[in-house]
């Protein structure tokens, strides 16, 4: 869909600008008069334009921003304060100029007549769908404070997943560019140096240096394929942006790559049983959570796997044949959500699910460093012992003919 960046005044005489897509501009029209705003002025933003100021001009809100919101509202709702009053308090007080403009603009809605989940549907962007389904659970039920404190507590623990994730990346990603820089600079730089030095002394040439010679001459002549992997990674990276087909393909990639690709699975389980549980917690049906679920999954093979469990449901299929019908959970998962589910005590089981694999990438943080010092100590002996074999032959030779 189009990209528009819309003008628009409100009924106070206040000039509200945003962007936001639209499938044309009878829908923004119609988005905008929803509001009681009168439009002035719209224009059609390219998406590699907006995508750059998405990334350098427009500040972000993170997910600290959101648990920081939904906490305070929390606390402010549950002591009596009115929602307006209480959104407006913290617009004033958040330093995120994005976040504020949210939340002035959710605070004018509310004044208009609207639902405040009404409301926050309207920012996609900036708040989740998970708090936007648990605020409308709050105004129904009459529990909104509660219900912002399960947002802020769920999206605690997603962060924490977020951040072992992150965390167990780091090392190797690290590890694997420090060994490219240092292995390229010793290959490009100082051996060929030293080895057009041997030539030309015409020195007897072991088979230790000529196999150098031989790597030397390869990544010299060959360097940019070592540059290709992660060419290729990025530019797919780009353009599953922009395309869901190729995106699907990119995140199918990404699940499968060694070291990395275990981690960023078990860190998408994790997520997925949590969220799971949440919703379940909060009273929606099992049927009604994957929906939700499959709409806010951000990985499209697990969004995959959410629609067949979900079509297998609604084909009237068990929910032990619908989670074992995708062939990606293991056993013992199954066996776990069929047991929940048959004692009615589904929501404790989701969430002993999400702890475990949240504990199993703790581990994979743990064990990552543990596994790769060897490696990288064992890579690196061997191709120093190799640059030693192949310089020390060839100089002993010089300096016996030096002697002689």
């Amino acid at each position: 869909m189009p990209i528009y960046w819309y003008k628009a005044i409100t009924p106070r005489g206040e000039t509200v600008t945003g962007f936001r897509e639209f499938s044309d501009l009878v829908s923004l029209d119609r988005f905008v008069s929803s509001s009681d705003m009168t439009l002035v002025d719209v224009k059609e933003v390219p998406k590699l334009a907006y995508t750059i100021l998405e990334t350098f001009l427009i500040q972000k809100v993170k997910r600290r921003d959101i648990i920081e919101l939904c906490n305070n509202l929390s606390l402010l709702v549950s002591g009596g304060l009115p929602l307006a009053q209480s959104l407006r308090d913290l617009a004033e007080t958040t330093k995120n100029k994005t976040l504020k403009n949210v939340l002035k603009a959710v605070c004018r809605d509310l004044e208009d007549g609207f639902l405040l989940s009404e409301s926050m549907a309207r920012h996609p962007k900036v708040i989740p769908d998970i708090v936007v389904g648990l605020v409308r659970i709050g105004e129904g039920t009459g529990e909104l404070g509660k219900m912002l404190r399960d947002a802020a507590d769920h999206l605690e623990r997603v962060d924490t997943i977020i951040s072992n994730t992150k965390r167990a990346l780091i090392y190797p990603i690290f590890v694997l560019i420090s060994m490219t820089g240092a292995f390229l600079f010793w290959m490009l730089y100082v051996l060929p140096k030293v080895l057009t030095m041997f030539h030309s002394m015409n020195i007897v040439i072991p088979l230790t240096t000529k196999i150098l010679i031989g790597i030397v001459s390869f990544v010299n002549h060959s360097w940019y394929l070592f540059f290709i992997p992660p060419v290729l990674l990025l530019g797919f990276h780009m353009a599953s942006r922009y395309d869901e087909r190729i995106r699907k393909v990119y995140h199918r990639i990404i699940l499968r790559l060694p070291i990395f690709g275990p981690i960023i699975k078990n860190s998408a389980i994790a997520f997925f049983f949590e969220y799971f549980s949440l919703l379940v917690t909060a009273g929606i049906s099992i049927f009604e959570a994957l929906r939700t679920m499959e709409g806010s999954t951000p990985n499209l093979v697990i969004r995959g796997v959410i629609r067949e469990i979900r079509e297998k449901l609604a084909a009237g299929g068990s929910i032990q044949e619908a989670f074992a019908a995708p062939g990606y959970f293991e056993p013992l998962v199954i066996r776990m959500v069929t047991v929940g589910a048959s004692t009615g005590d589904l929501d404790t089981q989701l969430r002993y699910i999400a702890d475990f694999y949240m504990d199993r990438v703790n581990r994979m943080v743990e064990t990552i460093s543990k596994v790769l010092e060897p490696v990288v100590l064992i890579g690196a002996a061997i191709l120093l012992v190799l640059i030693i074999l192949g310089l020390l032959g060839p100089i002993y030779d010089m300096l016996g003919k030096i002697k002689r």
